[in-house]
């Protein structure tokens, strides 16, 4: 975004500070994701395969999982390259993990095949996130 200042009388272009608060904001998110994929590499998996332990506030409401529920055992497994254990868990790993790729893609290429990509990624997450959530409505 330009604007124009005035300086002794004469026009000025400046271009706003968005620049850094982008750099920044890069810097938080791979940050958070550098201490989340650490995090899943050095909790024991027995945490993870421990099916009492829940924290899960609306499968402890409500009586079923959300359709959140088992994405974290499925992102640590797929950390640990087992696959078909990370889909059985929670198939929409699978977007989510595309969905990540695709956005950190962007965030280096800027190409608008991957803005595209990247958003019809995330629609078809939100719409696996509803009939994972029908599903267990009815099972």
């Amino acid at each position: 975004m330009i604007m124009a200042i005035r300086q002794k009388g004469q026009a000025v272009d400046k271009q706003l500070p968005h620049r850094e608060n982008k750099i920044l904001n890069y810097y938080i998110k791979y940050s958070i994701g550098v201490i989340a994929i650490v995090l899943l590499l050095i909790i024991p998996e027995s945490i993870f395969q421990n099916q009492d332990y829940n924290l899960c506030i609306h499968s402890k409401i409500f009586g079923i999982q959300c359709p959140l529920c088992g994405m974290t055992r499925a992102a640590h497994e797929l950390i640990q390259f087992h696959f078909v254990k990370a889909v059985y868990y929670n198939f929409a790993i699978l977007l989510l993990s595309g969905f990540i790729l695709l956005d950190i893609a962007f965030d280096f290429t800027r190409a608008k095949i991957i803005f595209y990509l990247r958003r019809i990624t995330a629609l078809l997450l939100f719409i696996s996130l509803i009939i994972i959530y029908i599903l267990r409505l009815y099972r």
